[in-house]
């Protein structure tokens, strides 16, 4: 009797302990049916997203990218030699966006272990590849910048870098589920954006330039950039100062004074500098010298075409140039002296037809004001000079 008790609790046992495993397995399939359901879901969802890009929308739609990229190339936000990768696709499919890229003269490679640049889709990024990439630059203390794809056409199309010019939660918002930027963020030994500790936002800043601080011996000078007749062609000049916006000027100025005028290359200051230096000139000499003039006009419009966003902290300068043809006769009389006065007084309001008196220039007559800039034009008497555009802030007139 006692042996079969003992047996009988043992088979007891025994079968409680295959319920037990039985609703064990029964919980691992409804969970693994559950992953399957779920992986399933995703895949078809991955699937049509990849569908879609095969006709992208909006202005991902690549009519759209293409003709707003028409006309610009890696040479333009200097990254022409630069190694780039690209990982994933969305909103345009990886191998697409490799070849969109390449016919711009970007140094796309599939292959490159070590890229300056890492552009990121949202679908199918290759995580383990990221993570290399992201070791590899830390290891050898690179400066890896990583976009989306959205944001690198924005910086190709416009010239201005979302990495840089961007507040924090613009840039964040702008790549809210971006999938691998997620991956990013979530890389704890790295910090994206990433930015150079060197670089400070106040170089987005830009104050006013006291034109008594121009020289005609200015970087641009330096470099060769002049207007006179048959010395450079409209292509040479705009080189010139493509040059002048994007490379350091260090050896061309002269004193801490020159530095903080020109700012850093790149900078919206230093396209403010490039802008207002041409615009002095212009005011100086453009109303004896029409085609120099239509030459500055020229220039002036072709930086801000390339260079100038609304973003920026200046107003593009006026780029009306006005001038007179001279007259052959002109009426020379006692106001031709350039001796100061004995007893004078300082201008502080202007009146057309007003005859002043500048310390550098003689006599001359108000002949404009432009109210919108606050300036004055002023027609010299000596005929060396002839009209000039000044800040009537600035300037010291007397009568």
């Amino acid at each position: 009797m006692g042996e079969k008790a003992d047996e009988l609790r043992q088979k007891r046992k025994e079968l409680e302990q295959h319920r037990q495993h039985e609703r064990y397995l029964e919980e691992e399939i409804s969970k693994l049916s559950k992953k399957v359901i779920s992986e399933s879901i995703a895949e078809k969802i991955n699937a049509y997203e990849l569908d879609k890009l095969e006709q992208p929308i909006g202005l991902n739609n690549l009519l759209i990218r293409d003709f707003l990229c028409f006309d610009k190339t890696a040479e333009d936000i200097n990254l022409n030699d630069v190694p780039i990768l690209i990982t994933g696709s969305s909103p345009w499919k990886k191998d697409e966006f490799e070849e969109f890229l390449s016919s711009k003269n970007f140094s796309c490679n599939s292959s490159n272990a070590t890229p300056d640049i890492l552009i990121l889709g949202s679908l199918e990024i290759d995580t383990e590849k990221i993570d290399q990439i992201i070791d590899t630059s830390i290891s050898i203390e690179s400066h890896l910048k990583i976009y989306t794809q959205e944001l690198f056409v924005y910086k190709l199309i416009t010239g201005e870098d979302p990495l840089e010019a961007w507040e924090e939660t613009a840039l964040l918002s702008a790549v809210e589920g971006h999938a691998g930027i997620e991956h990013i963020l979530s890389i704890e030994v790295f910090q994206w954006p990433n930015l150079d500790k060197n670089y400070a936002r106040d170089d987005y800043t830009v104050s006013e330039i006291n034109p008594a601080d121009w020289s005609e011996d200015s970087p641009l000078s330096k470099l060769g950039y002049t207007v006179r007749e048959g010395a450079l062609s409209e292509n040479q000049r705009h080189q010139i100062l493509a040059r002048v916006f994007n490379e350091s000027l260090a050896r061309y100025l002269n004193g801490d004074n020159d530095v903080r005028i020109w700012g850093k290359p790149k900078s919206p200051r230093r396209l403010y500098a490039i802008a207002q230096f041409i615009k002095w000139l212009s005011s100086f000499q453009g109303g004896a010298k029409p085609a120099a003039a239509d030459k500055w006009k020229n220039d002036l419009q072709w930086l801000k075409t390339q260079f100038y966003l609304p973003s920026m902290a200046f107003k593009w300068p006026n780029q009306r140039i006005e001038y007179k043809a001279k007259k052959k006769n002109v009426e020379i009389n006692e106001s031709n002296s350039t001796n100061k006065p004995k007893s004078f007084r300082k201008i502080k309001s202007f009146e057309l037809g007003q005859k002043v008196y500048h310390d550098k220039f003689g006599w001359g007559r108000v002949m404009r004001r432009y109210i919108e800039n606050n300036q004055v034009e002023v027609k010299f008497f000596n005929l060396d000079y002839g009209s000039k555009v000044f800040d009537r802030s600035i300037a010291d007139f007397y009568q």
